[in-house]
């Protein structure tokens, strides 16, 4: 199947699929857990 002209061309500035939207957010997600278990780990321990 011929690709098309614009297939390469990355998102726009500003604009990421919606995928990628969902990624970020539960990365942030994850990284905001980390911090609290790490904390209550920190505490823990000392």
């Amino acid at each position: 199947m011929d690709k098309l002209p614009n297939d390469d061309v990355p998102f726009p500035a500003g604009v990421t699929p919606p995928a990628d939207e969902i990624d970020e957010a539960n990365q942030e997600q994850l990284l905001a857990n980390q911090d609290k278990w790490t904390d209550l780990g920190l505490r823990t321990i000392q």
